[in-house]
Parts: C-alpha cells; sequence; structure tokens
C-alpha cells in the first residue's frame, strides 16, 4: 500500500501541471488595456501618467512571473534568444546605476581616486557652499529615476507582449490590437479638435492646443510624437490588411471573377482594417510633420517591397500582386490627398524649431565628448544642456531632438552603445526571421518596417521617448519577434501561411474565417485541426 502511494506521488510530480488558459486570455486583455490608454492623458508624458502605466505594467508582469512559477502558463521557448539584448541593456544599466551612486560612498574625494569621477558641476557647486559636497557623475542624478521607469515600462511591454505572442494566433491579435489602439486615439483626438476641449486637460491642468493649435496631433503634445506614433500603429495592421486583401483576390478565374472578389474582400473582412489604416495615414499627414510623414512613407514603401517579395512565389498569380500594390498605393494616394494641404503649407515654411535644432545637436555632441567615458546623467540632458551650449534659444530646450546624440551625452559613447543595442538587436532578428522563414513572413517584416520608422525619426526627434509611442513600438516588436524566432516549418501547419498563400475560396464563409481577427482569448497551444482553419496572414 505505502509503495503504491509513494508511485502516486512520484507520478503526480513527474506530470507537468495542466496550464489555464484563461490566464493568457487576461494577461492579453490587460495589455491591451495598457495600449489603448498610454496615448489618452497626452501621450502619457508626465511622471505620474509613467508612474501608473509602469504599475500596471509591473503587477502583470509579476502576475506573469507567478502564474510560470506555478506552472499554470509556460514561458517562450525562444526567449534564450534575446540574451545578447538583455546583456548590453543591463550593462547600460549597470553605467546608469553609476551615475547615481554617490562617490563618497565609495571612499571618494573630490579631486582624487574615484571622486575624480565626479561631474565639475559638483565640485563648484561645494566651493560656492564653502563645505564638502555630494559626488556624483551625473548632473542631476533624480532625472534617471524617471527614465528608468519608462526603460522598465519598454521592457515589461516587450517581454508581456513577447510571451503571449508564442501562439501565431496571438501574434496576429496583438498586431491588430496595436492598429487598434491608433485608430481609437485617433478618432479621440480628432473628436476633442472638434468639440473644442481635451480630455487629457482634466488630468493635466493644461491647455495642450495652445501649442499646435494649426497642426494635428491626436491625444498627444507633439504633432511629431503622434505621427510616430501613429505610423507604428499603422504598419502593426497594414502588413496584415495587405496580404489580406492579396488573399481574397482571385486571379486566373477570369476578369468578374477577380472583379468579384476584389469587392467582396474590400468591402467583407478587410473594410475596417482599410478605414483604419486609411484613418492613420491620414492622421500622419494632418501633422505637417516632415520628419515623421517621410519616416513613415519610408518605411511603409520597405514594408510593401518585402511584402512583394515574400509573395513572389504565391499560386494566385502575379495578378494577385500587382492588385495588392495598387491597393497600398491607392491607401497611399487617398491619404495624401487629405493631409496634402496641412503638409505643403508645413514644407513651406521655417519654423523657429528648425533653426533651433542645429544648435542643440552641437549643444549634445559637446556634451558627449567632454564626457565620453562616464556620460552626463541618463534622463538629465535638460539640467545638463545650459553648461555645454554655444548659442542661445528661444525656449527650453529639455530633449535634444536626437534620441542617438541624446543617449551618448547621457551615458557616454560605451554606455550609449549598449543601451541602443537592444533595439537594434530585435529588429535584426526581424531581418533574419525575414530572411530564413518560407512561410509566416509578414509580422517579421511589420517589426522591420516599424524599426526603420523609429530609427529613422529619432535622428530629428524624441518621440521614442513618449512613453504612447515606446509602448506601442515595444509591444508590437514583442509579437514581431516572437513570429520571428519561431520555428520556420517545423511547427506550422499553416500551409496557407503569410507571403506564400494559396487561393482563397470564393465562397464567403470561407473567406470570413480566413480573415476573421483571432480572438483575444486564443490559447496555446493549438491542436493541428485549429490551426489549419485559422490562415496565417
Amino acid at each position: 500500500m505505502r509503495e503504491h502511494a509513494k508511485k502516486r506521488r512520484r507520478h503526480a510530480a513527474s506530470t507537468p501541471r495542466t496550464e489555464l488558459p484563461i490566464l493568457y486570455a487576461v494577461v492579453f486583455v490587460c495589455l491591451g488595456a495598457l495600449l489603448v490608454w498610454a496615448p489618452i492623458p497626452l501621450g502619457s508624458d508626465r511622471d505620474w501618467f509613467v508612474s501608473h502605466l509602469s504599475a500596471g505594467a509591473a503587477v502583470l508582469t509579476m502576475g506573469w512571473g507567478l502564474a510560470l512559477g506555478t506552472g499554470l502558463v509556460r514561458s517562450n521557448e525562444n526567449l534564450r534568444a534575446l540574451w545578447p539584448a538583455a546583456l548590453a541593456l543591463s550593462a547600460s544599466l549597470i553605467m546608469v546605476a553609476l551615475q547615481i551612486t554617490d562617490l563618497r560612498l565609495l571612499g571618494g574625494e573630490g579631486g582624487q581616486g574615484i571622486g575624480a569621477m565626479a561631474h565639475p558641476i559638483w565640485g563648484l557647486t561645494a566651493d560656492a557652499a564653502g563645505r564638502d559636497g555630494r559626488l556624483f557623475i551625473s548632473v542631476y542624478p533624480d532625472a534617471a529615476f524617471a527614465a528608468l521607469n519608462k526603460t522598465f515600462l519598454y521592457v515589461a511591454a516587450f517581454y508581456l507582449s513577447f510571451e503571449l505572442a508564442q501562439d501565431p494566433a496571438r501574434a496576429r491579435a496583438i498586431c491588430w490590437t496595436v492598429m487598434g489602439a491608433g485608430a481609437f486615439a485617433t478618432m479621440f483626438g480628432m473628436m476633442e479638435v472638434a468639440l473644442q476641449s481635451s480630455f487629457s486637460d482634466w488630468f493635466s491642468g493644461e491647455n495642450w492646443q495652445k501649442y499646435y493649435d494649426s497642426r494635428f496631433s491626436g491625444t498627444l503634445i507633439n504633432p511629431n510624437s503622434y505621427a510616430t506614433f501613429a505610423g507604428v500603429t499603422l504598419l502593426a495592421g497594414l502588413g496584415l490588411t495587405y496580404t489580406g486583401i492579396s488573399a481574397g483576390m482571385v486571379a486566373g478565374r477570369g476578369q468578374a471573377i477577380f472583379l468579384r472578389s476584389t469587392l467582396n474582400t474590400l468591402l467583407g473582412p478587410m473594410m475596417l482594417p482599410l478605414g483604419a489604416a486609411l484613418l492613420l495615414f491620414g492622421g500622419v499627414l494632418l501633422t505637417g510633420s516632415r520628419a515623421g510623414t517621410m519616416s513613415v512613407a519610408a518605411a511603409t514603401a520597405l514594408l510593401v517591397v518585402l511584402l512583394s517579395f515574400s509573395q513572389s512565389g504565391a499560386k494566385s498569380g502575379s495578378k494577385t500582386v500587382d492588385a495588392s500594390m495598387l491597393s497600398v498605393l491607392a491607401l497611399l494616394l487617398i491619404g495624401l490627398l487629405v493631409g496634402s494641404q496641412a503638409l505643403t503649407t508645413t514644407l513651406g515654411r521655417l519654423e523657429t524649431a528648425d533653426a533651433a535644432r542645429p544648435i542643440v545637436w552641437d549643444g549634445a555632441w559637446i556634451a558627449a565628448t567632454s564626457s565620453p567615458f562616464l556620460g552626463n546623467g541618463f534622463g538629465a540632458f535638460g539640467d545638463y544642456y545650459p553648461l555645454y551650449a554655444q548659442d542661445v534659444i528661444n525656449g527650453y530646450a529639455n530633449r535634444a531632438h536626437n534620441d542617438y546624440l541624446e543617449v551618448f551625452a547621457d551615458l557616454g559613447f560605451a554606455g550609449g552603445a549598449a543601451f541602443l543595442f537592444a533595439p537594434v538587436y530585435l529588429a535584426w532578428l526581424c531581418a533574419i526571421g525575414y530572411v530564413r522563414r518560407r512561410r509566416g513572413k509578414v509580422i517579421p517584416a511589420i517589426g522591420v518596417a516599424a524599426s526603420i520608422l523609429v530609427g529613422v525619426h529619432a535622428m530629428f526627434d524624441f518621440s521614442a521617448q513618449i512613453p504612447a509611442v515606446g509602448v506601442a513600438f515595444y509591444v508590437l516588436m514583442g509579437a514581431c519577434v516572437a513570429e520571428s524566432l519561431a520555428g520556420s516549418g517545423k511547427r506550422r501547419s499553416d500551409s496557407h501561411g503569410s507571403g506564400d498563400h494559396a487561393p482563397m475560396p470564393l465562397d464567403t464563409m470561407d473567406a470570413q474565417m480566413a480573415f476573421e481577427a483571432p480572438p483575444a482569448s486564443a490559447s496555446m497551444p493549438h491542436s493541428s485541426a485549429t490551426r489549419d482553419q485559422i490562415t496565417s496572414i
């Protein structure tokens, strides 16, 4: 009897715990709510808004970790592939920790030993006060905590999305959700403009429309930041919309069937995402942001090219690919007509910001080269910039309008390079996934295009530092990287894979099944029968 009980205990210990699919759905819905809410209160570009977003992401992450520990969910098996990005980010955070540590606690004295690493401003402060003071590498250590808050928020958003996207249906659902969040924020912003009121004013106590009342900025403060946000959310669903339209067009069976299938697709399952894409692209152009518009246009063109190459061997024929290309070009043309007036007006004038940017860039470069190894303080650009400014500008330069220069000035060249390595590595994984995969290329292509968009615009503005933009981008990248690292074929049974799809049947019900966005509660794992019913678009 005792031997039998021992055997049962051993068997119970060796048997894997049963997963709870409802937990995946709960985390998905909570992450989606975080994503939808982030752009509403001024893009969450205020310390209080960032704090409550970070708190929500922290609760979700801790809950996921608890579920992992108890075996109620399982971790993405490809998580170990992210170790280079994690190592580089950890190295940069060690530099931040050193910057905000009082060097006197490490045995340093002003001008001697480790104390000589302190920024000279602390010695000047001590001399002015006539007594010994604190010694920091950072000009303003407290600013690092707000910057770290944003960093941890982005890491949590990426990690949760990466874990959820281990299932391809949820990866597609995340892309649709990102696009939906952008469309919702755009409609919300248009409603505020129409009503001449701001919902965000109730929280912030400021009238944000007084700054850019002639340019559309959605629910964000800065039109340039909104352009990046709308562009990222546009790309999130544009690739799926593109392939959905392409898959619905039946070529090679006569012109009448081709036209009927095209109309059925555009006015049926693809009508809502196509409308959202038009809304977002129109919103980008209404901002009048030159760098933002050019970045979105370049990323969109790149995505179209990548998807065209991925469909070059499609059995649906060249007509389908050509029609898809024309559909995307028509989308861009309609958006251009909607926003051409605002864009032309902006291109025709030289704003004060245009003259100020090179001045700020010069100061940022001098700051970076003045402390190339230790930096001047993470997140403290607005505090140390006046020390290096060579000319006077109209206004307060709290950001460098070039994220690369600002990171190098903040952390030094080594620490800055380590900090920037993480997003670059994620983009590289998406590119490798696109090249190596035989099917399912769409979502990796979206990751490449979104990275180009954010990376290019970061050379002219600070959009990546806006929490709403960062959350949308890293949630999207979590899904894109997860799909890029997923097994390229051996675990996939979706023979109608993204980019290499078979012709769609004319039956309306089959088309609806193929294009219907997967429910948020889709669980892992799917049976092979279930996977065969879901077209990977």
